[in-house]
Formats: structure tokens, sequence, C-alpha cells
């Protein structure tokens, strides 16, 4: 879940500059830093590969350092093998510091379906190539190729096969197109146009990595259709505490230098946001009073936030008292660090108990314990819209809500899984010769599920929706008209049925 304390594990004064040269003797020792930040402080690192095939992976790696090399290749043969536990919160990146802000960098944005690339629309003016356009190469290398280089290294949980739709988001394909591929501009692309029997070229100067700007997240919404018989509620983030915003961190910088400046002028600070649980609480309240009969809910985009956001909708939902977590465990209340680190600091032991094995169990949690049900209930069937995009807290809610038989699933793959995640408390390790950067997540979610189904899937969707690279294009949304359509068809039946 995203709920991020960003621990830094380095003094910047130890850092070398990035785009220089590392002898291979320093490769090798960065190589064991990450293996050793992951062993020491990662509370699922063999929850979805086996210790010995992670041990042959970065022995490897680490033998391969036999010259000096660059910061760009310590990632290119690292970044597999971290992506290898299969942990959608355990990131690998090059340092931003490597990009130039006139850097420029692939102006279209992409969608990978059935193995393929499509082109869906610019990030710039430049309009060469037609939208919903397959991409067949990118200065002269091919789709495939692409894919079968980013594709491994794209964070996903257990054996979830959302990689494909995550590498369309937001700027990952352009990001891993230099920092992975090292494809820069001018962009040489050769495509098929819709219909075209030909492959067509064209070529792309590319957008400037600082006029780049993330799309708008979705507002949290409820809407009603059939004459308010089918409630629509569309979360952005099952955050129990404040609205969540995107990149949080710089949000609360600039937040802090308004809220001072308003203090010197002599005016009142901004009123705190509702919490989610007053949030979806209104949301319903409505949905109560206009007595609909069957809810949509959209967790699409939704990374999920803190521990008790998930809980609060599930409580909702369900007429009896209900565990959300099995267990919440850390490795250990230190986070690791290495010789050539300061220090960082542990985590409050009052939020901690130990365990027999040497653990400890993170029982300051909002989440841990025991809910109960909030009222207005909602008792009518509910449908829940999935694909890759849903992740995280999203993710830990649609088991639970699925373990407790409240939720009918549409869609395609979730990036996480069945079974909970590794998240929480996260520690940064930036490497000190070639400054990429390791965050390992350090608490280990564990959902009250059935573990007889196969935790280590996502969620099987019971009405599977994958869009076409054409829906995406034209605006089509099968899945949401999918999940309507069941909607419709099970509040139009008599109570009783």
């Amino acid at each position: 879940m995203l709920r991020w304390i960003w621990i830094a594990a380095a003094t910047p004064a130890l850092l070398a500059q990035p785009s220089g040269i590392v002898d291979a003797a320093k490769a090798r020792e960065e190589t064991r830093m990450v293996r050793q930040s992951l062993e020491q402080g990662h509370p699922g690192l063999y929850d979805h590969i086996s210790k010995a095939a992670l041990d042959s992976a970065f022995d490897r790696v680490e033998r391969s350092f036999d010259k000096p090399t660059t910061a760009f290749e310590i990632y290119a043969r690292l970044a597999p093998v971290v992506a290898s536990i299969r942990c959608f919160h355990t990131s690998f990146l090059l340092p931003n510091s490597m990009w130039q802000p006139s850097h420029r960098v692939f102006p279209f944005q992409i969608a990978v379906r059935e193995g393929r690339l499509w082109f869906l629309r610019t990030h710039s003016g430049e309009t060469a190539v037609p939208p919903g356009s397959e991409i067949l190469s990118i200065n002269g290398v091919a789709a495939p190729a692409l894919l079968a280089a980013m594709l491994p290294v794209v964070p996903v949980d257990g054996q979830s096969g959302a990689a494909a739709a995550r590498l369309g988001q937001a700027f990952l394909f352009p990001k891993l197109l230099v920092d992975l591929c090292r494809i820069e501009a001018p962009y040489r692309i050769s495509y098929r146009a819709p219909g075209a029997k030909t492959a067509a070229t064209a070529t792309a100067a590319g957008v400037a990595r600082s006029d780049l700007r993330p799309p708008s997240p979705p507002a949290e919404a409820l809407r009603f259709l059939d004459g308010d018989r089918v409630a629509v509620l569309r979360t952005v983030a099952l955050w129990s505490g404040v609205a969540k915003v995107h990149n949080e961190e710089l949000v609360v910088r600039v937040s802090r230098l308004w809220e001072k400046l308003k203090a010197k002028l002599g005016l009142p600070p901004d009123p705190p946001p509702p919490a989610f649980s007053e949030r979806i609480g209104a949301a319903f309240d409505q949905i109560a009073r206009k007595g609909s009969r069957a809810l949509i809910l959209d967790l699409r985009g939704d990374l999920g936030a803190d521990d008790a956001g998930g809980a609060h909708l599930l409580a909702h939902l369900v007429d009896k008292p209900f565990v959300y977590y099995r267990d919440l465990l850390l490795n250990s209340i230190q986070p690791p660090f290495h010789g050539w680190a300061n220090p960082t600091p542990a985590l409050p032991a009052h939020w901690f108990e130990g365990t027999p094995d040497g653990k400890w169990r993170y029982t300051a949690s909002p989440g841990w314990g025991t809910h109960r049900p909030r009222q207005p209930r909602f008792a009518g069937p509910v449908f829940a819209v999935v694909d890759g995009t849903t992740a995280s807290g999203a993710c830990e809610f649609l088991s639970a809500a699925v373990a407790a038989g409240r939720v009918t699933v549409v869609g395609s793959d979730t990036a996480g899984v069945y079974r909970g995640n590794s998240s929480g408390f996260s520690v940064r390790v930036p490497l000190p010769h070639s400054g990429v950067v390791l965050t390992v997540p350090m608490v280990a979610f564990r959902m009250a599920v059935d573990e007889k189904r196969d935790g280590n899937r996502p969620v099987t969707p019971a009405i599977p929706v994958e869009p076409t690279a054409g829906d995406l294009v034209r605006g089509v949304d099968p899945a949401m008209g999918r999940a309507v359509l069941a909607a419709r068809e099970v509040e139009t039946k008599p109570r009783g049925e």
C-alpha cells in the first residue's frame, strides 16, 4: 500500500556522479548491497521466487561485472533480478539527476495488447503517426524486442499478468526506452496505420521531459444510472486519513510553504480535506437515500493508500464484524543499512510487538484488529471493475470483499494478488557509486482470506473483459459497459430471487 516513510540510507556527499564510469569491484559491491538490503529488510522476499533461484541470479550478475561499467549498465543488469521477486512496491530506478530538463523523450502514449505495441495518443503536438497504429520498431529495434526487455522489469505482485497494462501507464514506457533500452531522440518509428497492409515510417523529435505532465487523476465520484437504481462509485485512493494526491512528497512540501506564507499574511489556514471514512460514509448515505439496488465500484487507477481505507469501505458492505489483516509482519524495526551509509532511525518500538520467531508485528496499524460494520449498510449486489492499474490497497480491499462474498469482479488482472503484499514503511537505498536507488518495503500485509485459493495470483474476474487497442483509442470502456449490464440484470429481478 502507498504508505511510505522515505528513509535515506546514504549520505548525499557519498554519492558519486552517476554519469561516470564505475569500476568492476564497485559494481560487484553494489550488487551485494542490493542483495543484502533485500535479505535484511524485505519481509516477503521469497513469496514468489525461491531463495535458490534468487541467489543464483544475484551470483550471476555479480560475476558479470568483470570490467569498468556505467550506472546504466548496473541498472540494466540488476533491474530484472530485483523485479523477479514479483513485488509491486519494490523499486529499482535510475536517479532523476541523470535526466536533463531538456532531455527529449518518446512523445507518444502506448498500449500493449496481445504482445504488440500500439500508439494511442501524443504527449506533444507531433501527429505524424495516426492514433491506433501498431508500432513495429523504434530506432531500428523491433517492438517484440523492446517488450521482451521492458516487461520483466515492470514491478507487479506474484503471478499477476498486469505488467503489460502498467507499461502503458503514465510515462513508464518513455522512461524505460531511455534508461533500459538506451534509445534516445530523434525517434525513427516504423508503424502500420489502422487498415493499412504495409508499414510506414515517421520521425519524432520527442518532448522535453520537463514538459511531460501526468494525466490528471480521475476524480472520486458518485453517479447514478437507470433512475438511481444503479450507483457507480469511483474510488481514487482508499485513504482513511486525508485525500490522496499525486507526488505526495512534493505536495506536502509546497503545502507547508503555502501555509507559512498565509501565516505571515495573517490568513487562516486551509481546512483539512475530509477523511476517506467521511467521504465514503457520505456516498453511502446518498446511495441509501436514492434507494439504489446495485452498486458498481470502479477501482481502476486506485493504488490504495493507508491501512484502514479498504476496511472502511468493506464495513459498509457487510453485516458482521470482520478481521481485515491476518498478520502484519516486519523482519526488523531497525531498517537495514551498510557501513558506507549513515545509520537510519529505528521505528517506534511501541507500535510493534515481538513474535516468537524474531519478527515484529505491527499492532499500531489502523487496519489491525476486528472491524465492525458501518452504517448505512449496502446489502445489494456489488460489482468491482478492475484492471492492471488496480494495485496495492485497492487489491487488499478486493481480496477481503471477495472472501466475504460481497463483490463480483469485472475486468482483467490487477497488479496485486489475493494473499496481500509487502509495502508500508520503506527504506530508500541510494547506491554509493552508480546512484541507482533501491526501495525496500518493510511490512508484509497478509489478508485474512481463504488460504485454499491460490494466494499468489490476482483475484480472477468472474466477468473477464480486456479492452482492445481500438477500444482505448476510441475511448470505449467495455469493462464498465459489462458491469452496468450485469448490474441491470440483477437489479431488475424481483427482490428475493
